[in-house]
């Protein structure tokens, strides 16, 4: 069937409970279950079938989950294929909390709210950050046949190659957490699309942008806070992010290169742009993925703020 599994005998479903979603362990996320190998299935004579599977989508946080695996069969009645696992976050890890604003115009007709809406979607911005992917794979299988094909197909369009912060910040033991997804629509230009390079009218631009997000109750007070816009200032401009603002807010455009964003949100972990000593990601003039042991214990520092203000956890930075 497009883009889904067929079984002869059963589907496998998992269940996602015994978490809470205020502490990071949302029991409301579903699952994707998948082959983990290609060929053949199933056993000699004699023998039991094995069937190896993947399992994606997990968020895990700071109360334990509690994961069931079932078979449902074709009159829909579940039996236990797998004993109850339980998982829980690393007691060390900050997972801060971060809200995404998509800066739009409000004329919809507007060929940039194309861009920036194709560009920058929830789907894509949640398997960037939290690498919730769902399967896309065409085939069909039968239990002791074969498997038609094995091919994982991220659709995550080439615009989004940025780095995922999680991956850089793991130096840390710090990954994010995408807690809400809105749109501002603004009907100024510049305010989704600056063409200045000065400092000082873009810290105003993003700062505006924040204040109107707040009062529209689109994001909350004191938690990080990630805007996307198409650019985030003019184009002949070195910088293409901007961080390092008061309150906690971070901007990259569809034109931000690589590291932009993990960069970018170092400076709502409370790191200006320190060098030397293995700093390459928050160095201006050395561009790279290390993060230091001394920048690594600021930004801890910072990030056991977040939780413990919106998980209501303690984390020893």
């Amino acid at each position: 069937k497009s883009s889904t599994w067929s079984y002869s005998y059963f589907d496998l479903k998992v269940k996602n409970e015994k978490g809470d979603a205020g502490k990071g362990s949302p029991t409301d996320i579903r699952l994707y279950s998948e082959p983990e190998t290609a060929g053949s299935w199933g056993a000699g004579a004699g023998q039991d079938p094995w069937y190896p599977w993947h399992v994606r989508g997990t968020q895990v946080g700071y109360t334990p989950l509690g994961l069931t695996v079932f078979k449902e069969r074709d009159n829909h009645t579940l039996t236990v294929a797998a004993l109850p696992t339980c998982v829980v976050l690393d007691p060390h890890v900050m997972l801060v909390p971060l809200q995404v604003i998509r800066v739009v115009p409000q004329d919809q007709s507007s060929s940039y709210y194309k861009w920036i809406t194709q560009g920058a979607d929830e789907r894509q911005l949640r398997n960037w950050l939290d690498q919730t992917r769902s399967i896309e794979r065409q085939g069909v299988t039968h239990p002791g046949g074969i498997l038609a094909t094995s091919n994982y197909i991220d659709n995550t369009p080439s615009l989004w190659t940025m780095k995922r912060p999680d991956d850089i910040w793991a130096q840390a033991q710090i990954q994010w957490r995408l807690i809400s997804f809105r749109d501002l629509a603004v009907a100024d230009e510049a305010h989704y699309l600056p063409t200045t390079c000065s400092d000082f009218a873009n810290d105003a631009i993003w700062k505006a942008n924040y204040y109107a997000a707040l009062q529209q109750g689109l994001i909350k007070q004191n938690v990080p806070t990630l805007f996307i816009a198409l650019q985030v200032t003019a184009s002949n401009c070195i910088v293409n992010g901007l961080g390092g603002l008061s309150p906690p807010l971070a901007a990259i455009g569809l034109n931000s290169q690589n590291l932009t964003a993990s960069h970018e949100l170092g400076h709502v972990l409370n790191l200006d742009h320190p060098c030397g000593g293995g700093d390459t990601l928050m160095c201006k003039t050395s561009a790279g993925s290390t993060i230091s042991a001394t920048s690594r214990m600021v930004a801890r520092k910072q990030a056991a703020i977040y939780v413990k203000s919106y998980w209501g956890v303690d984390v020893q930075p």
